[in-house]
């Protein structure tokens, strides 16, 4: 499959997310005259593949399905799809701010909670706050009730700071563009092995990027929901068993090696951007293929 002609950038940063590599993931992805029919993502994050995916077609139907457990990224998205003029004017609003950004850790999570007790699924202000973890928090790695502001020394683009540019090229420039695809997606909140077993078919194609290993990450603990490792050993058992077609994100290491043995491989080495410094690590991201 070839990606989408116009690259997409997410709605922000976060820990773990494929921007850099979300093209040449989709250009893994398989297609033919019969399918697939469905594209799922059951750890959906920012969706950075699926936001660069080509688009569905009468002649080639297909059922986009986001899903992630994170109830914050859920309402950012359905925010986006269904009031996205107010999201946007809200955030037009708001500036790049060091307060803002402490104000949106610290009230985040009581902010979430209260929603979901009133059973409310698209609420403006929570995705406001949510955005603004996302793209004022260094490195993407803004959780509720702890964040470091992402600042500049020197470093300009378009004639002001690099972050502010950035933070407001999202608001202006990319965002019109992620609403346009979202409004194709079906938006889902449910852990993800629910949301692999409910939408498994021959037909079904998964990408699934999970927090990875703890102790293969620079940073162990940056996940809102992590996964241990009996975690990832009952998950790499579901899909070992799928019917459909499925890629999986991961660094290289023993259990997947040995758990996904006979899948393919493919290896992508890439600057750890999660990291501070103009020296960036160098990492080998792995997708697992069962095609």
């Amino acid at each position: 499959m070839k990606h989408n002609k116009t690259k997409i950038n997410p709605p922000g940063k976060i820990h773990g997310g494929k921007s850099y590599l979300a093209r040449r993931i989709v250009d893994l992805f398989p297609e033919s005259d019969s399918g697939p029919t469905k594209y799922v993502e059951p750890f959906g994050g920012l969706a950075s593949c699926m936001l660069n995916l080509p688009p569905a077609t009468r002649e080639k139907p297909r059922i986009d399905v986001y899903n992630d457990i994170n109830f914050a990224l859920f309402n950012l998205f359905n925010v986006i799809r269904n009031l996205p003029d107010q999201l946007t004017q809200q955030l037009t609003l708001t500036p790049y701010s060091e307060v803002e950004l402490q104000q949106a850790s610290r009230h985040l999570q009581a902010h979430q909670e209260l929603i979901r007790d009133n059973h409310e699924v698209c609420n403006v202000e929570l995705a406001r706050l949510q955005f603004i973890l996302l793209q004022m928090s260094f490195g993407g790695q803004g959780k509720a009730g702890s964040a470091s502001f992402s600042r500049t020394k020197d470093r300009t683009r378009r004639g002001i700071a690099d972050v502010v540019s950035g933070y407001l090229a999202t608001i202006h420039d990319h965002l019109p563009a992620i609403i346009e695809r979202v409004t194709e997606w079906q938006i889902e909140n449910r852990p993800a092995l629910e949301c692999i077993a409910y939408h498994d078919k021959a037909l079904t194609l998964f990408y699934m990027d999970s927090p990875y290993l703890p102790e293969s990450r620079t940073s162990p603990q940056v996940y809102e929901h992590e996964m241990t490792y009996d975690d990832h050993v009952e998950y790499l058992h579901r899909v070992k068993d799928l019917r459909g077609l499925a890629l999986i994100s991961s660094y290289r290491n023993d259990l997947y090696d040995s758990e996904l043995k006979g899948w393919n491989r493919h290896e992508f080495e890439i600057a750890n951007h999660a990291a501070g410094g103009k020296e960036k690590k160098r990492m080998t991201e792995c997708v697992y293929c069962n095609f």
